[in-house]
């Protein structure tokens, strides 16, 4: 009896003890340590959590679930408790498997106000207490977790989730403090720094339509555009509002349904920018399509949706369709116009649905994929109203230019009115001289024939009458020889050679009559010579009365032969003015070398720009010839 009593008392003890064992084990298995998943960086991602739903923010005693850490409770209607809603985690991990050093947490898409506890003490939240409007679901956040708090095995990490709205439970990263400082950079950067930029420049871009409609009123386009900018705006303020500006539930819907309208506005004005035919049939589908929207996200989210993708997914698609159907149109329309600014703006719609779908499948309640790590929906407010910019830029431009080439065409009449202003001027101006010359020249010309001509003429005639020497009246005929060239050179001749040519002849050929030599007339048409004025025409006349001086007093001649013809020398046109006898001739070797005469003639000749040429053969006569260019040379004016 004592054995067993022994035995029963060993078997007790053994009991006790393994329960003693037991029990510790046992009561670690019902909060297991979290499963991650490894990153980039040695940073682990939380991929299952133990959560509890509750109408109060006190900690829960018990009442855990289990499921993957990403999720989302909606309520059962939108907006249908004013009340707030708790989401606990509990995330549990091994201090031992995270790397040396500052260690953080990061987390995002977190529906609304979040708050971290690290061993039953709270490290961090993103609003203060009692702030019912305050807005994280898009903010990224990284928490840095105390060494103090942190113990050398298992630790637990309670996350608190507080929302009006929706509950949603988004991503958890656990690791180096430094990696997660790179990822909350880059990610806030796109998230809320990118956002606020764009937004900033958007509402920048819709006050300078609205001033530029002010000052133009006509421009009804300016005033769309600005309307537009406003309506982006607030659709996409939520994503970088700290706190909503009124009730957050009012807020964030009016920001869920300005969605719609605002992208069929957008749309119906890109149709009216380009002047698409039928544009109004089309604008009034698409806003009715906006509605549409608006309705069948209200009745699918007060009702509930049940199908494959959550309601805001399914307004999406609708969405994309929408735009899909306008660049149908605009391609259409650049087919037939080559519209420019129907290609830009085609390419905006096409970004436009490549960012929807994009955002389709990352939202909460669909979660096809990560894509880039944040949403493109805010940059496409920006990418509308700078599209639209760019082509009433482009407009602006070709208006300039259209401007620009007005004025250059007004630059370029002015100053074809101001030089035919000048030119008239100066035919004003020569006129003015050429009448007054011409008075001029009438006076001295009268002042010559009733004076010097009358007094000459008494002289000779009293010479002659009392038989002066012969010396004395040829003088005297000589002197009004000279003073008849002179009137003669007087004479307006604009430059015409034969009529100059013609004074001569009927001047010189009665004293060559009397001399008995016959003077044989050969001159053609020529064209005028400009530069042939007055003073220019009494030196070719003196040249030509020094040549029949020679004739008559040294020659011998019987026939003088005149002629005047045009002639290329040089490649240069002009005329030649000739003058030939059938006298006895002489050695122009022996008589240049000291002919005062000769010298004369050809000094005259080079003042006037011509060429002076002479040839003579002792008993075979002499020839000289003036060559005169129709266009002087400006060394020779």
């Amino acid at each position: 009896m004592k054995l067993e009593a022994k035995a029963l008392l060993r078997a007790i003890r053994t009991l006790l003890l393994l329960l003693l064992i037991a029990g510790p084990a046992t009561a670690g298995a019902e909060a297991p340590l979290n499963n991650f998943a490894r990153e980039d960086g040695g940073v682990l991602r939380f991929t299952d959590t133990d959560y509890v739903r509750s109408d109060s923010m006190e900690m829960p005693a018990g009442g855990w679930e289990h499921g993957p850490a990403r999720r989302g409770f909606a309520f059962e209607k939108m907006g249908a408790t004013s009340t707030t809603k708790t989401l606990w985690l509990r995330l549990r991990f091994d201090r031992r498997i995270l790397p040396a050093g500052p260690v953080a947490l990061y987390t995002e898409n977190n529906y609304e106000r979040i708050a971290v506890l690290l061993n039953g003490q709270e490290i961090f939240r993103n609003f203060t207490e009692g702030d019912d409007r305050a807005l994280g679901w898009y903010r990224p956040e990284i928490v840095r977790l105390p060494p103090s708090l942190l113990g050398g095995g298992t630790n637990e990490l309670l996350v608190r989730i507080e929302s009006n709205y929706d509950l949603v439970s988004g991503d958890y990263y656990l690791g180096s403090a430094a990696a997660l400082d790179a990822r909350h950079e880059r990610m806030h950067f796109w998230r809320i720094t990118g956002v606020q930029a764009a937004n900033l420049a958007m509402i920048v871009l819709a006050a300078a339509a609205l001033w530029f409609w002010i000052l133009r009123r006509e421009e009804t386009e300016l005033l769309l555009l600005a309307i537009l900018g406003l309506m982006w705006f607030a659709r996409d303020y939520n994503f970088t509002a700290v706190r909503a500006p009124f009730d957050v539930v009012a807020f964030k819907t009016m920001t869920y349904y300005a969605v719609y309208p605002a992208m069929s506005a957008s749309l119906a004005f890109c149709l009216v920018y380009v002047r698409l035919p039928r544009w109004k049939l089309h604008g009034a589908i698409l806003l009715a399509a906006g509605v549409l929207l608006c309705f069948l996200r209200f009745v699918t989210v007060e009702w509930g949706w049940t199908g494959p993708f959550g309601a805001d997914s399914l307004g999406n698609l609708l969405a994309v369709a929408c735009v899909g159907y306008t660049a149908s149109l605009l391609i259409a329309h650049w087919w037939r116009t080559r519209d420019a600014g129907a290609a830009l703006i085609t390419l905006c719609l096409t970004a436009i649905i490549a960012g929807t779908v994009h955002d389709i499948g990352r939202q909460w309640d669909s979660r096809l994929w990560d894509g880039l790590g944040f949403f493109l929906q805010p940059y496409i407010g920006s990418l509308f109203c700078l599209v639209l910019l760019l082509s009433f830029g482009r407009r602006a431009n070709l208006a300039f230019g259209r401007l620009e080439g007005v004025n250059a065409e007004l630059e370029a009449r002015v100053e074809d009115a101001r030089v035919a202003l000048e030119e008239r001027d100066k035919e004003m101006r020569e006129l003015e001289v050429a009448r007054a010359l011409e008075t001029e020249r009438g006076r001295i010309m009268r002042e010559m024939h009733d004076g010097i001509g009358s007094n000459l003429v008494a002289a000779l005639t009293v010479a002659e009458r009392q038989n002066h020497p012969p010396a004395s009246i040829a003088t005297l005929k000589r002197a009004l020889s000279d003073l008849k060239l002179t009137v003669d050179s007087l004479e307006p001749l604009a430059g015409d050679v034969v009529a100059l040519l013609g004074n001569f002849r009927h001047r010189a050929e009665p004293d060559l009559i009397e001399a008995g030599i016959k003077l044989h007339w050969n001159v053609d048409r020529c064209e005028r010579l400009d530069w042939l004025d007055a003073t220019n025409s009494l030196h070719l006349l003196r040249l030509f009365q020094e040549a029949l001086a020679n004739v008559m007093m040294h020659s011998g001649a019987t026939r003088i032969h005149l002629a005047c013809v045009e002639d290329v020398r040089h490649d240069t046109p002009g005329v030649t003015v000739s003058i030939k006898d059938n006298g006895s001739g002489f050695d122009t070797l022996r008589v240049a070398s000291g002919g005062q005469g000769l010298g004369g003639m050809r000094s005259r000749a080079e003042a006037i720009g011509g060429t002076f040429l002479l040839s003579s053969v002792p008993g075979e006569g002499t020839a000289i010839s003036v060559w005169l260019p129709y266009v002087r040379k400006a060394k020779a004016q």
